[in-house]
């Protein structure tokens, strides 16, 4: 989940996958009920393998977006 701005409020949330909330100045967001998708992957990869660029391998992990709630 990933919450930005001001006036997020969640009632009675469930969530199974991943959410992201943005909000503008002055805005009032409700969230409630239940959210399910595949979410993200949060893969760890093995700094030797060269099938990935520098910069992912420096991080030892990488994200694979599956699926989201905007």
């Amino acid at each position: 989940m990933a919450l930005k701005g001001r006036g997020i409020l969640l009632e009675n949330l469930t969530l199974d996958g991943a959410l992201i909330i943005n909000s503008t100045d002055g805005a009032e967001v409700k969230v409630g009920g239940s959210i399910k998708n595949k979410g993200w992957l949060i893969e760890r990869i093995d700094y030797k393998d060269t099938a990935f660029p520098e910069e992912l391998k420096i991080q030892v992990f990488r994200i694979e977006k599956k699926e989201q709630l905007e």
